[in-house]
């Protein structure tokens, strides 16, 4: 997918940008989307993940990442796992704040792994990406939702 650069997705400090709007297809599914290159200064990063449509079976589910790269996307790391959505879970809406001053992680964090369902890891990089993976257990899964960023 194309870099998109920080004039085209982060135009001030505050301001909240869409990084992934969705309605998803029936079948199991994992999509990245671009990667967005914050040219900020900023300290810390808001995401805000509105679900606005799970209406299908309980085993059908919907995990969202948003994860970081420190060299320039060679490799990623895993910083923020919302909840995991289930598919007769109906609407939600849930924020996570990637603050590197509020707790650094104190022990290695192992980048080939993702963060469990409602964690975050407070480190951030120069880029960001966003990741869904949708599980369809029989083939009637949609999901319909939204990620945001704001640099703050």
């Amino acid at each position: 997918m194309p870099v998109q650069h920080a004039q085209d997705i982060l135009h001030g400090l505050g301001r909240e940008t869409t990084i992934l709007s969705v309605t998803t297809v029936a079948g199991a599914l994992s999509v990245t989307s671009s990667t967005i290159l914050p040219q900020l200064q900023y300290l810390a990063a808001e995401f805000d993940l509105s679900v606005t449509a799970a209406a299908t079976d309980a085993a059908d589910t919907l995990d969202v990442y948003v994860d970081t790269t420190i060299d320039g996307g060679t490799s990623w790391l895993n910083v923020a796992h919302f909840t995991q959505v289930l598919g007769n879970g109906g609407a939600k809406h849930e924020t996570c704040v990637v603050n590197p001053t509020a707790s650094v992680a104190t022990a290695p964090v192992n980048t080939a792994a993702d963060a469990a369902s409602g964690a975050v890891r407070n480190l951030l990089g120069s880029a960001f990406r966003a990741r869904y993976v949708q599980v369809d257990a029989n083939a009637n899964a949609s999901f319909a939702f939204t990620l945001k960023m704001r640099a703050i």
